[in-house]
């Protein structure tokens, strides 16, 4: 997931639902560098938990410096 194609981890508990998310189709890079210059692209990853259909807690953060 972090240095793939991107994807997402979701974790339940109850009715809490843990997100993290990588490489969206808004965060991706529109040019790919080959291996090994890849690795020190920006990356970001998106962190949401949601309490039914309620966001509790959003948090976007990564390497991009803008």
């Amino acid at each position: 997931m972090l240095l793939g194609k991107g994807g997402s981890v979701h974790v339940s508990l109850g009715n809490t639902v843990r997100i993290l998310r990588h490489h969206s189709v808004m965060d991706r890079p529109l040019t790919t560098l080959p291996w090994p210059f890849n690795k020190f692209q920006p990356r970001t990853f998106h962190y949401r938990v949601l309490d039914g259909e309620n966001t509790t807690e959003s948090k976007t953060f990564g390497t991009r410096s803008d």
